[in-house]
């Protein structure tokens, strides 16, 4: 470890520290969110690290090229020059400068991308120049859409490093020092380590303002305790290790195996159950490194596209049938019931979103005979939800009549024949009202018991 300690004491253009240093590949993917590149390559070409190898790639986006590609990282290069420039000017004058970097980054950031220009040669040169870590620049376009597996899994056996890191073009590093800390971390590990994780942060789309932290405090201990086969059960039910924030010693897929082309999206999830079933130990480190922008498919966001939310469900349906089903042996009962529950819940919710229209009429019947139990649960919640919701409003309404009625009647005035039935009829209905909002709890209570009945009952498959 001591050319890590080294670090500080060189600066990143001495070649004998960048050769004593492990070669880091960093992988940056993007399908149809390239405009986000800028960003995410800034946050790459900032790491205090000594030896990086940084490859660009898209999956076949419309109006994407190598070259359009390059204009980002050069707009990235930029940006960062343009920073340190007005670093040294306020630290010169001791004055902000903060007009000026504004100025000049929305100068930046309205450069059009100029098509006659070769831009591939100038990110070249400018990182050549101005980012010695960099040791290799790769852009890379794929012919087709291949889906998140395939796309790394040919960018991955490309990559010369020795750790491979995955970023995808709309997420970010959280600081300068991630990399080092990281691979800083993995090099005191034993040399079993293969994958190490660690705590990604969920972000709003502008990246500014933190929601949570992917990892709780009880899944960190999970992560932090759990021997494989432990994990392997606790992955049963959830993806609890966050993709982004992770590191892999490349010798990881020779060892244990490849990705699986046979899925398109969900190519984490699916390679910690196979590392955890096969004795691989996931470590973790308990720091924030990765900026992830919240709303993928993964989590709940299904507005990206039909024909991507059903390959995310024929990955999890497949995924739950090749590397959860055949192993519910080695997890508790009650896991076992989740994972069952989980997915069913899958296969019932693609077959409705996607198949029940095309069925025949008898296909139809045996869908809604199969899942009836399902869908009664949700109708009779969504009538004691609505019941209960009318419930509170007919309470506020008959409160105000019945103040109404008791102001009237207090107050010392003449009493006339039209203001007696006014009264009466304010009390009548305040009282109705309130006898309605009692009925309609009780019903309230009747359907979301029956909904809890109807959703226990057990239908085999």
């Amino acid at each position: 470890m001591e050319h890590i300690k080294r670090l500080k004491e060189y600066p990143l253009e001495n070649q004998s520290l960048r050769d004593d240093f492990p070669l880091v590949s960093v992988i940056v993917i993007s399908y149809n969110n390239f405009h986000f590149l800028v960003h995410s390559v800034r946050s790459v070409l900032e790491q205090e690290y000594p030896s990086l190898e940084l490859t660009v790639s898209d999956d076949a986006s419309a109006g994407y090229t190598d070259s359009r590609g390059a204009f980002l990282v050069c707009q990235a290069v930029r940006s960062i020059l343009s920073e340190r420039k007005f670093a040294e000017l306020e630290e010169a004058t001791g004055r902000s400068a903060q007009k000026q970097r504004e100025k000049a980054d929305r100068r930046i950031s309205e450069e059009e991308f100029d098509f006659e220009k070769d831009y591939l040669q100038e990110a070249r040169e400018l990182i050549h120049t101005h980012f010695p870590q960099i040791q290799d620049l790769r852009f890379n376009k794929s012919p087709t859409n291949l889906g998140t597996v395939k796309h790394l899994k040919g960018l991955k056996e490309n990559a010369q490093g020795k750790y491979l890191m995955f970023l995808a073009a709309d997420d970010m590093l959280h600081d300068k020092k991630v990399i080092y800390d990281m691979i800083t971390h993995f090099e005191s590990l034993p040399e079993d380590a293969y994958v190490l994780s660690s705590q990604c942060g969920m972000y709003d789309f502008e990246l500014k303002q933190l929601r949570y932290f992917a990892v709780n405090d009880h899944i960190k201990k999970i992560l932090l305790e759990s021997m494989p086969k432990q994990l392997f059960a606790e992955l049963t039910d959830w993806c609890l290790v966050p993709a982004a924030g992770t590191i892999y010693k490349k010798t990881v897929f020779q060892k244990f195996g490849d990705l699986d082309p046979r899925y398109h999206l969900i190519e984490d999830w699916t390679y910690f159950l196979k590392l955890t079933r096969s004795g691989a130990k996931i470590y973790y480190y308990d720091r924030l490194t990765y900026m992830h922008r919240d709303g993928g498919i993964s989590h709940g966001n299904t507005t990206g596209g039909s024909d991507a939310y059903l390959r995310y469900l024929d990955d999890w349906i497949l995924l739950t049938e090749t590397e959860i089903l055949p192993y519910l042996d080695e997890v508790t009962s009650k896991q076992r019931k989740q994972a069952l529950k989980r997915y069913r819940d899958a296969v019932r919710e693609r077959e409705w979103k996607y198949r029940f229209r095309n069925m025949p009429s008898a296909g139809k019947l045996r869908f809604l005979f199969r899942y009836w139990p399902h869908y009664t649960a949700k109708m009779l919640k969504s009538v004691g939800d609505f019941v209960n919701y009318r419930a509170k409003w007919a309470f506020v309404c008959s409160v105000l009549l019945l103040f109404l009625y008791s102001f009237c009647s207090l107050v010392d005035r003449p009493q006339s024949p039209p203001l007696q039935v006014f009264e009466t009829v304010i009390g009548f209905c305040g009282l109705l009202l309130l006898i309605g909002t009692v009925l309609s709890k009780i019903l309230c209570y009747i359907f979301k018991l029956a909904a809890k009945i109807y959703a226990r009952v057990k239908r085999e498959d």
